[in-house]
């Protein structure tokens, strides 16, 4: 066996020793990216189109929530590449867990939505730096396996066939051939507890158990996180459904996993159609409801609970529609007033809102979108009630003009007719009189007369005396 050989073998015992933990499972228990507190952290996903194309527009967006399940990034623009890489880059110092991240893509109709969460903790990218600088680290706490290691079955490096003892003979052949320093030199003597400052022993040694003690550290880090609960939530389509996936992702623990879930702001008890085993809490302090449950999983069990919430995350349609239909009325009954033009403005920004509130609210296509949409679409309805209150405020004005208009004429038609009525009632009273006092007249004038023309009489006689004879 060549002396190169030789050492190989040394370093693949070395390695073997090194190697022989769980890391390859513990590792592969982890599910999510992970990214390092208040460091830059590219979250991204190459995204071709149906022809198998790189899509090189920003068509993604990107929402990520914090463990508590606050909405810390809202609509993040995703740059997209030359070769179809769609990325966001994320720096986020405070809390550590898990961030729930989806990206949303549109291309021209084309949807779709990419699961992108993430665990925001210490990563193992510098663990061997972290081990190095750590102020309590200790070389000296695994008793004699260095020289057990080392020297095999004896402590004197001299055993036959032993990797110490060929080690020696053949680093003495190799280097005395080439320089007057001897390999005993080299290995400060060979003492028999690798304990001379500076030499070659020590150093593997303490090397040795460096790595020993880093590979318990890393061990007991990566079992920690692989053994943690796992929390997913998300909303589906139906009324409104809050998903939650509970996992123990160990394979030996049993664990009790406490599971509590913030409701949005809009959800009452009362919204809650389906509960699924959890109870339903007020938080005083937040002022909002939240779900509560504990649960007892075995070693790498599963579980899902659906909670089914009523959609108060919509503006009824009659509301809408009926606000359009006063506001139109009301610019149909202002025409030929002096209010026309004010609302006839009024009446135009009115419809213009309900039909944006309308096309957002028919456009929202995630139950996520349905509640930014809703908030967004109360603001507006509100100005909308407000134009409307004010137009309705002209047609009253109006109202009421029209009124003192139609009383004045009423006064005056009512003052003419009884001018009329007088006039009429006064000449009829006057030849009533003057009618009474003719016929007075004349009584009085006959007899009046008689006396008066006495002959008239005395000439009648005759001449009817006269016809007699």
């Amino acid at each position: 066996m060549t002396i190169f050989k030789k050492i190989t073998l040394f370093w693949l015992v070395l390695i073997v020793l090194f190697l022989n933990t769980d890391i390859t499972k513990s590792v592969s228990a982890q599910m999510y990216q992970r990214c390092q507190v208040a460091t830059d952290c590219i979250i991204g996903e190459y995204i071709f189109d149906n022809t198998g194309a790189p899509i090189t527009s920003e068509i993604c967006t990107i929402d990520i929530r914090n463990p508590s399940g606050t909405l810390v990034v809202d609509d993040g623009t995703i740059t997209a590449n030359a070769d179809g890489w769609h990325s966001y880059t994320s720096n986020i110092t405070t809390p550590e867990g898990l961030y729930r991240a989806i990206i949303y893509c549109d291309d021209s109709g084309d949807i779709g939505y990419l699961d992108k969460s993430f665990i925001l903790g210490t990563t193992f990218e510098d663990a061997d730096e972290d081990v190095w600088g750590y102020s309590s680290r200790t070389l000296s706490s695994f008793g004699s396996f260095v020289n057990d290691t080392w020297n095999l079955l004896t402590s004197g490096l001299t055993t036959t066939d032993s990797i110490g003892k060929l080690l020696i003979d053949n680093i003495n052949a190799s280097i005395s051939s080439r320089s007057t320093l001897s390999a005993s030199e080299v290995w400060s003597k060979l003492t028999t507890d690798f304990t001379t400052s500076g030499s070659v022993g020590e150093v593997l040694s303490a090397h040795i158990t460096s790595l020993n003690t880093l590979s318990s550290i890393n061990n007991q880090l990566l079992e920690t996180i692989a053994n943690s609960p796992q929390i997913k939530v998300w909303y589906e389509k139906g009324s409104i459904i809050l998903k939650a996936e509970i996992t123990n992702p160990s394979s030996s623990i049993y664990q009790t996993v406490e599971f509590k879930q913030k409701l949005p702001k809009e959800v009452g008890p009362e919204h809650i159609i389906q509960k699924d085993g959890l109870e339903v809490k007020y938080d005083s302090v937040d002022e909002t409801y939240y779900l509560e449950g504990e649960f007892n999983l075995t070693p790498r069990e599963v579980i899902t609970k659906s909670v089914e919430i009523k959609n108060v995350w919509l503006i009824a349609d009659s509301e809408i529609e009926g606000l359009k239909e006063g506001s139109s009325n009301a610019v149909e009954f202002l025409k030929g007033s002096s209010y026309h033009a004010q609302g006839s403005m009024l009446s135009n920004e009115i419809t213009t809102s309900l039909n944006s509130i309308k096309e957002k609210q028919d456009g929202a296509i995630t139950p996520e979108e349905y509640i930014s949409v809703y908030r967004e679409n109360l603001a507006n309805l509100e100005t909308s009630k407000n134009n409307f209150q004010t137009l309705q405020g002209l047609v009253s004005s109006w109202e009421g003009e029209k009124k003192i208009v139609a009383n004045v004429g009423g006064i005056q038609i009512t003052s003419t007719w009884g001018i009329i009525i007088a006039v009429i009632f006064g000449l009829g009273f006057l030849a009533s009189i003057n009618i009474y006092y003719l016929g007075k007249r004349k009584q009085i004038q006959k007899p009046f007369l008689k006396q008066i023309f006495p002959k008239s009489r005395a000439k009648t006689e005759i001449k009817q005396t006269d016809k007699t004879s």
